[in-house]
């Protein structure tokens, strides 16, 4: 994997996380607008490229190579 593509994950990764712990921190109270745009760009492309890449190791280890 090239260090841009890690780079980007962990940038889409780290803004779901602070995100949401800016949510999680405001107990009875409303989420700031921005917040809610964030989270609502940026959670199904992370969950995305997390399980996209879950299931392309576990495929890639389950087929032998010809070697």
């Amino acid at each position: 994997m090239s260090w841009k593509k890690k780079y980007a994950i962990g940038c889409l990764t780290a803004m779901f996380v602070f995100t949401a712990m800016n949510s999680y921190d405001r107990p009875n109270r409303d989420v700031p607008f921005g917040a809610v745009i964030v989270m609502a760009a940026v959670w199904p492309i992370t969950v995305t490229l997390i399980l996209g890449g879950a299931a392309g190791e576990m495929v890639r280890d389950g087929v032998p190579s010809e070697n």
